[in-house]
């Protein structure tokens, strides 16, 4: 559920209607949609070394 905030944003630039996604999201956001990457993304490696 976190990472659909930030998949509509990236996906459909005009999908807020209030203005574009980078009024929307802060350096707090922005930490956390890249430790969240970071995690998918080491959870994927680990997975195709089996």
């Amino acid at each position: 559920m976190v990472l659909d905030n930030f998949y509509v944003s990236s996906r459909y630039p005009n999908g807020h209607p209030d203005g574009a996604p980078f009024e929307h999201f802060g350096r707090i956001q922005s930490s956390e949609a890249c430790d969240h990457a970071r995690q998918i993304v080491d959870f994927v490696r680990i997975q195709m070394a089996r």
